[in-house]
């Protein structure tokens, strides 16, 4: 039997409920993106100071088929898996450096799979920390002060059964920087302070007019990634509403160097919240390099100084402020993560507060769900359809990570309907038009112990010789088989040659004779079995046992999850 999870009626409406509040402007409602100035009998309304058609330069030729606006990590993790896919992009960034932060990221096991088919893992293991070395947060008066009180900062280890990684902390701007190196290795071009002035559509895709160096470009691509943040102008240009309240506040930090080990007096702590200065005092990765935030903008000058011996509880502290910084805290959906040829991802899609340090396992799994089916509709392989199933399978899932986040830091009560963390980070199961629907009906969540190969789950981890069942899988479809279902993966190997489709069929017997032992049970097949799974390492479809048309059906089973027209 099938653990699964599915919040009830009232449940899921309580949780609704919570973040239903509309923002007090609500972006206009478009059903597409506005078609260029057509002609008339006026000149087309211009803003003061835009420039007329003849003053824009055109650019960005076929080469370059998806538009990446926004280069934060979400940008960043977008374009890597876009080019790790085979689909050629160009990002802008309106910035031309991105602030650094003390924020440290919580990248989960499955997050750690991901960053492993990119080439990555090693670099963040290496790098990173075991969640233990965070340690607790503490409460005092000051940092010199008598300890109030410590709040630990759980985490759950994965079964080695389950997935062969660990959770993961590092520091966010130093994970973007990792992410940018590898976007810049796979060819993605990347310009820093360009901005997105005005986008639209035309019958031959997307046109983009981007300020750069004080000139206008116009620039042309299929689809647009909008991965600019909670007030996305890409998300106001195609019309796409949003859920929740906004922006509801501001945190204000100063950055600073200073040795506080005779505060410390050898304590290991996360981070100290501080109730004479009303404020949370957070580690950097450099040594003696701190931050304070505080809900209140901390001043100029000595009051700076003055203002962090107080909260160190050290007056006579020496202290070298390098800087100050502003976090807003703003908390929405998206009502839809794509239209038409715009697709949205990271806060411009969900929004959540920072402190949880959640981002980049929401993001990575998001970023790779959209890159592998915008590079197969790029390259003719899938039909335009498939998009929308972006939207369908994630964003349910981006509500539930920032109800999650906003009980995190207290703002809300927990949901009391959620499975249990394991089940939530391996046992989605996705239901659209790319997943073959299950012999029964899955609830939202199916723990990946007992999930067995269910179609729109993970696929589940074996262990082989060389590490995992999971490295055959994230470039490419996948056609699971033995000895017993060679049929399977002919007709497979057949049906996606004639479709232009990426595809490889292990034989596991031969190929990991250590996986082939078990792989049948683990994925709920029999005896001539076989199982598909997609690019990002989703079961897309299963045959228990051998078929009476494994040619046709395979056929069949890839023109459908590819939204191809053409089915047969």
């Amino acid at each position: 039997m099938v653990l699964r999870w599915k919040p009830s009626a009232a449940n899921r409406s309580a949780a609704t409920s919570r973040m239903r509040c509309r923002l007090t402007e609500p972006l206009r409602q478009r059903p597409r993106l506005p078609a260029p100035d057509p002609p008339c009998t006026r000149p087309p309304y211009r803003p003061r100071n835009f420039p007329s058609p003849t003053e824009v330069r055109s650019t960005m030729d076929g080469n370059h088929r998806v538009l990446v606006v926004g280069g934060g990590l979400s940008g960043l993790a977008t374009a890597t898996f876009l080019a790790h896919y085979g689909a050629p992009c160009l990002l802008i960034e309106r910035r031309t450096t991105t602030p650094r932060t003390s924020r440290n990221e919580r990248l989960s096991a499955r997050a750690m799979e991901l960053l492993d088919g990119l080439g990555l893992r090693e670099a963040v293991s290496e790098t990173g920390f075991h969640p233990d070395a965070l340690g607790d947060m503490l409460r005092t008066d000051t940092l010199a002060g008598e300890e109030l009180g410590r709040t630990s900062q759980p985490w759950v280890p994965v079964p080695p059964e389950i997935s062969p990684f660990q959770p993961v902390c590092c520091n966010h701007t130093w994970l973007r920087d990792l992410l940018r190196q590898r976007a810049v290795e796979c060819g993605v071009e990347i310009w820093l302070g360009a901005e997105l002035t005005r986008l639209w559509q035309d019958t031959e895709g997307i046109v983009a007019t981007v300020r750069r160096a004080g000139e206008l470009i116009e620039a042309r691509a299929a689809y647009v990634v909008g991965a600019d943040g909670p007030h996305s102008t890409v998300r106001g240009r195609a019309g796409i509403e949003t859920e929740g309240p906004g922006t509801i506040a501001h945190q204000y930090g100063v950055r600073f160097r200073a040795d506080l080990s005779g505060a410390i007096r050898g304590r290991h702590f996360a981070g100290a919240h501080l109730d004479r200065v009303g404020g949370i005092l957070l580690a950097e990765t450099e040594p003696d390099m701190w931050s304070l935030i505080r809900p209140v903008a901390p001043g100029h000058g000595p009051d700076l100084a003055e203002l962090i011996r107080t909260a160190a509880g050290l007056p006579e502290l020496e202290v070298t402020v390098e800087d100050t910084f502003t976090l807003p805290i703003t908390l929405l959906n998206a009502d839809r993560y794509t239209q038409d040829n715009v697709a949205l991802i990271g806060d411009a899609a969900c929004s959540m507060p920072p402190t949880p340090g959640m981002h980049a396992s929401t993001v990575l799994p998001d970023a790779q769900n959209l890159a592998w089916k915008l590079a197969l509709i790029l390259a003719g392989a899938a039909g335009p359809a498939l998009l929308g199933t972006y939207d369908t399978e994630r964003r349910p899932l981006g509500q539930i990570a920032l109800t999650d986040a906003i009980a995190r830091v207290g703002m809300i009560s927990p949901a009391e309907d959620l499975p249990d963390r394991i089940t939530q980070e391996f046992g989605a199961v996705y239901r659209s038009t790319a997943v073959m629907p299950a012999e029964e009906a899955p609830g939202d969540f199916a723990h990946p112990l007992v999930s067995a190969g269910l179609p729109g789950t993970r696929a589940p981890h074996l262990e082989t010789r060389a590490g995992s069942i999971l490295d055959l899988f994230g470039r490419t479809f996948v056609c699971l088989t033995d000895s017993d279902s060679q049929r399977w993966a002919s007709a497979a190997e057949e049906a996606a040659a004639r479709l232009g489709v990426p595809l490889t069929a292990p034989r596991l017997d031969t190929d990991l004779p250590q996986a082939a032992r078990s792989w049948a049970k683990a994925y709920g097949v029999t005896t001539g079995g076989a199982a598909l799974i997609r690019p990002d390492g989703v079961v897309a479809w299963r045959a228990p046992a051998m078929g009476s048309s494994p040619e046709r059906e395979i056929e069949h089973v890839l023109r459908r999850i590819l939204s191809r027209g053409d089915q047969s």
